[in-house]
C-alpha cells in the first residue's frame, strides 16, 4: 500500500494537536480534497482541528455555522449541519448574489452520532 506523504503529514499533525484516533476521523474530509485544493499539512491540519471542534458542540434539530477570518483576508465558513440536501448549493448560491467568490470547497459527508441533548457519542 502506498501512502501519501502529504496525508501522513497531516495525520501526524492531527494525532499531536488532537489525539490517537483524530487521524482516522479526518480521512472523509481529508478525502473530499482534490490534490490541486491541498494547502499545507500544518494548514490542513488547523482547518480540520477547528471542524472537528465546532463538531463537538451540541446541536439539535439544526446546524452550527462559524464564520472566521484568516490573518491574510481570506473568509472560512464551517458549517455542520444534519445531513440536507442541496445545503451546500444553497449557500454557495447565497455567497455568490452577495458577489463573494468561492475559492475553495472541501465537503465531507461524516456520520455521526449525537445523544438526545446534541453531544457528540461518535
Amino acid at each position: 500500500m502506498i501512502v501519501d506523504p502529504w496525508r501522513r503529514a497531516v495525520e501526524t499533525r492531527l494525532k499531536r494537536r488532537l489525539g490517537k484516533g483524530t487521524a482516522l476521523l479526518a480521512r472523509p474530509y481529508l478525502d473530499s480534497l482534490a490534490e490541486a485544493e491541498r494547502g499545507t499539512p500544518e494548514e490542513e491540519a488547523l482547518l480540520f482541528a477547528s471542524l472537528f471542534e465546532l463538531a463537538h458542540k451540541p446541536v439539535q434539530n439544526s446546524g452550527l455555522v462559524h464564520l472566521s477570518r484568516s490573518g491574510g483576508g481570506q473568509g472560512l465558513i464551517e458549517i455542520v449541519h444534519p445531513d440536507m440536501p442541496f445545503l451546500l448549493a444553497s449557500v454557495s448560491m447565497a455567497l455568490a448574489g452577495l458577489g463573494i467568490e468561492v475559492s475553495r470547497v472541501a465537503h465531507p459527508v461524516m456520520k455521526v452520532r449525537r445523544d438526545a441533548k446534541g453531544q457528540l457519542k461518535g
